[in-house]
Order: C-alpha cells, then structure tokens, then sequence
C-alpha cells in the first residue's frame, strides 16, 4: 500500500521525486512502529497514532518533523479513503504539535562577501562561486539548482526557468555578479566535462567527475567555506533562499513579488520574512508619520 501510494504521489499527482523519498521513508518509519506493538495498518485508531507521536517525541524528534511525519500520514490515509475504500482516517482528528516561531537565519552582506571571497582561483573554485551566486542572487531552492541545465538559463535575459515543487514553472534572475560569473564558467565548462552526447540534457553545475552535481555535494563544499571564514552560525544552501527573501524586503521589494520569485503558493509562507524587517519599519515610521514625535501622537 505505501509503494501504490508513493506511485501514485509520483504518476499522478505529480510529486517531485524527493517528495516521493520523504513520504516512503516517514511511511516506513510507521509502519516499523506498527509491527513493534503488533497491530495491523487496518485496525489503526488515533490512540496508535497518538503513541506513535509520544514514541517519536522520546525519541528527541524535533516539532517540524514529528509535523511532516504527520502530513504525510494524513495524506497516506487520505489516499485510502478515496482511492481504496478505506471507511476512515485515524489521523484526521489529529492536529499538528503546536510549534515556538522563529525567524528564519539569514546571512548579511558582509557574510555573503567572506564566502565569495573564499573560493580558490581555478575553474573549481569558478563553479563554486557560480553556486553561491546563484542560491543568493536567485533565491532557488538547493533542488532547483542541481536540476538546472545549460538549456534552462536566459543569457541575455539574465533569467532561468525552473521547475520548482509540484513541477511548478516559474522564472527567477541573476544579478549582474552572478552573470559574470556565469560567462566565465560557461566558456571554461566544456574543458571539464565528459562527452555530451547531442541532445541529451547539460547539467549546468558539474562535479569532478563531469556530471551533474548532488545536493550533498553542494551541501558539503558550503560547509567547508563557512568553516574557512569562520562565519559562527549555521548556514545551509537554504540559508541563501532565506537571505535573498530578507534583503530585498528590506530594500522595499513588494511581497508578493517575493512570493512569486520564490514559489510559494500562499503568501502566509512568505509573510514570515516581514517579521525581520520590524526595526527598519519602525525607521520608516518614524521617519515618515506625522504624529510620530508629537506630544500629542503615538508613537510604536
């Protein structure tokens, strides 16, 4: 049943492979539970799914992934319901743990700068700066970059089409450091790699091996510029998405704007980047209305 369901999150629903990888492993991860207290997927209630939580909370899971692991059997049996003919939903009642908020971390310019500034002179080094360029002046998620090719990127537009969660299209762009950096790579990229065969897809990130780069490759060598800079906080390729939300809303980007440059498909998931803009709000504020500094006004 997980495998019809997986095959179905995949064919039908047209889920990214990573998605399909997560809700397998979440899913297995389940039903390992369920042979260790001897009860079938079948007869299931909420008080299994609720010891199933209590056993993962135990276990030192974190709120966000006892929360995903929840999703995905929500949408599991969901699937059941409709498409098996299952007659409930244990988890249907069950509400996600209720999580502290926190601000997502972000990078500031100076830090974008020493990891720049860190990459060796060589075509190496030229294809990681390309990387850091990219996640900061595009805002795309570590996935999109891996799956971008030679094909997808706009020169002259200075843009790309992704292909983003869900299969989703949209356009992001490059500033013009990244599309320095992108020339140069280019013109040196076919040095470095294997023979192409006529037309195959063209990573447009290769490995030392000539193919297409990983996330975990990427994942990797930013670990290691951040140790080299000496940068003390942690920072992840999806740090630099959550970097170029802030910097432009603190320029004064429209919301929506960001939105749409980011994917998402409900503004509350880009609202949670406004929250770090409150001090230059207030600057403006104090700035700009008129009862601001009167005896009379308010002020925040």
């Amino acid at each position: 049943m997980i495998e019809d369901f997986c095959a179905y999150s995949k064919n039908i629903r047209g889920l990214s492979p990573a998605t399909v990888t997560a809700y397998r492993k979440d899913l297995t991860r389940y039903y390992s539970f369920l042979e260790s207290v001897g009860i079938s997927l079948e007869l299931v209630s909420s008080h299994e799914i609720r010891d199933f939580i209590l056993e993962l909370s135990q276990e030192g899971m974190s709120v966000n992934s006892i929360n995903r692991i929840l999703s995905a059997l929500k949408t599991f049996y969901a699937y059941l319901v409709v498409h098996q003919g299952w007659e409930k939903n244990p988890v249907s009642g069950i509400r996600s743990l209720k999580k502290r908020e926190s601000l997502p971390s972000f990078l500031f310019k100076k830090e974008i700068d020493q990891l720049l500034a860190a990459t060796d002179n060589d075509f190496w080094g030229l294809r990681d700066t390309l990387i850091l360029e990219l996640l900061y002046s595009s805002g795309c998620r570590i996935s999109e970059i891996v799956a971008l090719d030679v094909s997808s990127i706009r020169i002259e537009g200075g843009s790309a089409l992704i292909h983003g969660k869900g299969n989703k299209e949209r356009y992001v762009f490059f500033g013009t450091p990244a599309l320095k950096t992108l020339r140069r790579y280019l013109d040196s990229r076919g040095e470095h790699v294997a023979d192409e065969e006529p037309g195959k897809k063209r990573p447009l990130i290769v490995n030392r091996r000539g193919g297409r780069i990983t996330a975990r490759g990427i994942s990797y060598l930013l670990a290691g510029y951040v140790k080299k800079t000496g940068i003390i906080k942690h920072v992840s390729p999806h740090t630099f998405r959550h970097t170029f939300a802030t910097h432009l809303l603190n320029m004064g980007a429209d919301i929506r704007v960001v939105q749409e440059l980011l994917g998402h498909s409900s503004l509350s998931t880009t609202q949670v980047y406004t929250h770090l803009g409150v001090t230059k709000l207030k600057k403006v504020y104090d700035r700009a209305h008129p009862h601001a500094h009167t005896k009379t006004g308010y002020t925040l």
